[in-house]
């Protein structure tokens, strides 16, 4: 087989790197217009690029016959240093989160300096190229700088791909496997290279073919990773991977010993069909290496004849704990729990049944899992009982072999019905069964023994635990609305009684005066503002409403005015007195009204008939001060501490208990305050600081 110096192709080589810049030029395009470029995916595009750019630059100088010396060698090694940075920023996703970033920053710049170091080595090499066929020292050294690389990025594919989850599998598939083929095809002409110091014409000749090949497979992983995020976990046994990658490197052994001899035998044809054996090989143990199957059936015979123990605990709990406490985008709480509970057993998936407010077990949630019927058990049923009191996982295929062991109990007929039905476990939290999982049959058949089911047993304990709290939380968050509607309630209630008294109040002097116009006007603009605020009202109980009100600037000399006005009374003498100067502060008009009158009735009340209320008004620097005087019989410093502002507590026999309460926190809520003086027999008067908009203005005295 005729060799060629490096860097030179033939006319069959530039005609498929034309084709291949061609498909990674068009790729990148749609990845640019279609695709959000950040994190990994600028390094995707920027590989994709610097493949065009190569493949075109081969093309256009063997087509054309100018060409700048060693260019080509320079592109090629910047091509597959990009390659390697764009899979060392999809590392970073998995490693960062557990720790090993620092050894990711390390591999960086390792890989950039080697890149870096081969550009150099390239670059003297093709000054300093000669005639001879064979491959020149610094050639060599090229060609063992290039076998590292791709050595590294086979490994990072290798390592990407086990750290994904289950899960986020498929997304990173078919770039794995791309990227394995890429690298692949590479190590092998390397390698070749090296060890006949020459390169195979017809490897060239094919390498743009493969490599278009796997553009499908790139543009479906973009397609597949918008986001390039990948969810990890902490690696699994080293033993399984090592055995995995002896398996597979033995029977790659294998495959090419035969690929040998059919070269050998093959004649003319005999290249063709190496390359095509070899080929086939690959992608049948990429198939086998993805199948989740073969994975469990090796796990499983480890498990039996290498270990103590078949569980590495750490990392089992650590999936766990990942599983659940992962975002939303993996599913609901329920689903996480079935699966993360499910990849112990390593089941496919399962179905999730908790107690509901009937008193019943009912179908909550699935995860890979389509059973064929989805029963709902009586909460003091059997089945129940049972779960609950022995506590026990059952194994359906156990109860289908040998009844006898579950000392008579039958399962209930809708379970026994289910065909990929296999494990049934309680989830018990402080001594009660709150419900239970079905898990689908394991990708491998396996029997349990007591480390599965002490693994099991605590998982669902743990997995019981999560459920109470989403349970309690949800009822907590149910009794805070409760508690937000029924403070409305009661404010609104509140505010309704003293309408319904001045509605009352006008009935009353309807008999006397409805003849008036004056006075059925006045009745007609009464009922209609009446109307109004109860409207107000109304929507402040809405779920959406704001028991705040809407805030708006307002003067306190009117709003105090028009408590007063409505708060008149003949048999007691109400003196109002403000100054002149406007007094804005931003509040809700219709409450602060409600809150002045409040306070203005209270003392009313208290007053005994013929005494006198006084308002007082005025306006410090930058804060308006109120202040109700009545004659009552006043209040006790132990009343005022403790009950006068104690919600649902009155003095008065038709009273609510909820004026007082909801008149401070009005206030409070406006950025005031309302402070009580009072004794015994002395009378009582009510002081409230407002702060004004504006803060300008001498003291005014009364």
């Amino acid at each position: 087989m005729p060799r060629v110096p490096m860097g030179e192709i033939s006319d069959i080589a530039a005609i498929t790197n034309a084709a291949t810049a061609a498909a990674y030029g068009l790729l990148s395009v749609l990845l640019i217009f279609g695709w959000r470029q950040r994190g990994p995916g600028s390094w995707l595009i920027a590989a994709c690029l610097a493949t065009a750019l190569w493949a075109g630059y081969l093309s256009v100088g063997r087509l054309t016959g100018i060409a700048i010396p060693g260019l080509g060698r320079v592109l090629e090694t910047l091509h597959l240093g990009i390659w390697i940075g764009f899979l060392l920023a999809m590392i970073r996703l998995a490693w960062v989160p557990v720790g090993r970033g620092p050894f990711v920053s390390m591999i960086s710049r390792g890989v950039l300096v080697l890149t870096l170091g081969l550009m150099a080595v390239d670059v003297a090499a093709a000054i300093r190229l000669s005639a001879n066929s064979y491959l020149s020292t610094l050639d060599m050294v090229s060609v063992i700088g290039r076998l590292i690389m791709v050595t590294v990025a086979m490994l990072l594919v290798e390592n990407l791909y086990r750290s994904a989850t289950p899960n986020e599998r498929w997304r990173l598939r078919h770039l794995a496997i791309a990227m394995a083929a890429l690298f692949g095809f590479d190590f092998y002409l390397y390698a070749d290279a090296l060890l006949l110091k020459r390169v195979d014409p017809f490897l060239l000749e094919i390498r743009g073919i493969t490599m278009a090949i796997l553009v499908p497979l790139i543009a479906s992983a973009a397609a597949r990773n918008k986001k390039w995020a990948v969810e990890v976990f902490v690696s699994k046994q080293a033993v399984f991977y090592t055995t995995s990658l002896m398996a597979g490197g033995s029977y790659l052994l294998l495959m090419a010993g035969v690929g040998y001899y059919l070269r050998e035998i093959g004649g003319r044809w005999g290249t063709v069909l190496q390359f095509s054996f070899l080929f086939g090989a690959v992608i049948v143990l990429l198939v086998i290496l993805l199948s989740g199957q073969f994975r469990s059936r090796l796990r499983v015979m480890l498990g039996k004849h290498f270990f103590s123990y078949r569980y590495d605990y750490r990392t089992e709990w650590l999936r766990f704990i990942a599983t659940i406490s992962a975002d939303n985008a993996v599913g609901d709480l329920h689903q996480r729990i079935i699966q993360a509970v499910a990849d112990i057993a390593d089941s496919t998936g399962g179905g999730l049944w908790l107690h509901d407010p009937g008193h019943h077990y009912r179908l909550a949630a699935l995860r890979n899992y389509h059973p064929e019927s989805t029963g709902a058990e009586r909460a003091d049923g059997a089945f129940a009982r049972f779960l609950g009191h022995q506590r026990w996982i059952l194994d359906l295929d156990e109860y289908r072999r040998n009844p006898a062991k579950y000392q008579g109990y039958h399962p209930p007929d809708w379970l026994l019905n289910l065909k990929q039905g296999w494990l049934v476990l309680p989830l018990i939290h402080r001594g009660r069964l709150i419900g239970f999982l079905v898990l689908a049959r394991a990708r491998a058949p396996r029997g349990l023994n007591w480390e599965d089911l002490d693994l099991l047993k605590t998982a669902s304990s743990q997995a019981a635990s999560y459920l109470a709290e989403q349970a309690a939380q949800q009822a907590l968050l149910q009794a805070r609305q409760f508690e937000s509607f029924n403070r409305r309630f009661a404010f609104v209630l509140h505010d309704i009684k003293n309408l319904v008294s001045q509605l009352s109040l006008l009935v009353r002097n309807a008999d006397k005066f409805g003849d008036n116009p004056e006075f059925r006007a006045d009745m007609v603009e009464t009922i209609r503002q009446a109307i109004g605020k109860m409207t107000r009202l109304l929507e402040r109980l809405a779920p959406a409403g704001d028991d705040k009100g809407e805030r708006e600037e307002v003067d306190l000399r009117v709003v105090l005015t028009e408590a007063v006005a409505a708060c008149s009374t003949e048999d007691r003498e109400l003196r109002c007195r403000r100054g002149d100067r406007t007094m804005p502060v931003a509040a809700d008009r219709d409450r602060l009204v409600s809150v002045f009158g409040h306070l203005i009735q209270n003392a009313i009340d208290a007053t005994p008939k013929g005494g006198q209320v006084e308002v007082y008004l005025q306006r410090d620097i930058n804060e308006a001060h109120i202040r109700i005087v009545d004659e009552g019989p006043g209040m006790d410093a132990d009343f005022i501490e403790n009950h006068l502002f104690e919600p649902f507590r009155s003095t008065k026999e038709a009273g609510f208990g909820i004026g007082a309460f909801e008149s401070k926190q009005v206030i409070t809520e406006l950025g005031g305050r309302l402070d009580v003086e009072s004794a015994s027999g002395e009378g009582t008067t009510m002081h409230i600081h407002l702060p004004l908009e504006e803060a300008t203005g001498p003291r005014e005295s009364d």
